[in-house]
């Protein structure tokens, strides 16, 4: 009499991982997809301002020219202040942010509101006022809130040296 093949009685250990692969993929997409809202968030969006501030400053000190943000309450961009020298003839304003090939501007998501005054950052990389044009006496404070949450971001005069706050 022969033996009937033996059927297995569970999961081999390559099908075990498989299906552990599979659900930790799924939990990823799921966590990336619904979890934190990314560029709506106050703080990334303190954060790229910071950065496209940073930013603003290497431009004028790379092409020479003073550099000014135009700030409104749902948005900011970036124009010359004179229209004299290159590159500043020859772009449009808001000025062309050569690092991505689009005009240098930014609209807030998610009613996030901007205060704070323009800010002007001269052909040495010095925070200026955009009034007077001379350089900062005092540090310059920009608030950038969502509901209760509010973040400070202070300019301080000479070395343009930005302290991002949560308050």
């Amino acid at each position: 009499m022969q033996k009937s093949p033996r059927k297995p009685l569970g999961f081999t250990l390559l099908e075990l991982v498989m299906v552990i692969v599979i659900i930790a993929s799924v939990s990823v997409v799921v966590t990336v997809r619904f979890g934190a809202k990314g560029d709506h968030t106050a703080a990334f969006q303190a954060d790229l301002l910071v950065s496209k501030i940073r930013h603003m400053q290497g431009l004028a000190m790379t092409w020479g020219v003073p550099l000014r943000m135009n700030i409104s309450a749902t948005a900011y961009n970036v124009s010359c202040v004179a229209n004299t020298n290159p590159p500043c003839n020859t772009y449009p304003n808001p000025v062309q942010d050569p690092a991505e090939f689009q005009v240098f501007s930014v609209t807030l998501q998610d009613n996030l509101v901007l205060s704070g005054m323009n800010l002007e950052i001269d052909s040495l990389g010095r925070p200026r006022d955009p009034v007077t044009h001379a350089v900062l006496g005092t540090a310059q404070t920009l608030s950038l809130v969502v509901g209760t949450t509010k973040w400070n971001l202070t300019i301080y005069p000479i070395t343009a040296d930005i302290t991002l706050l949560k308050v």
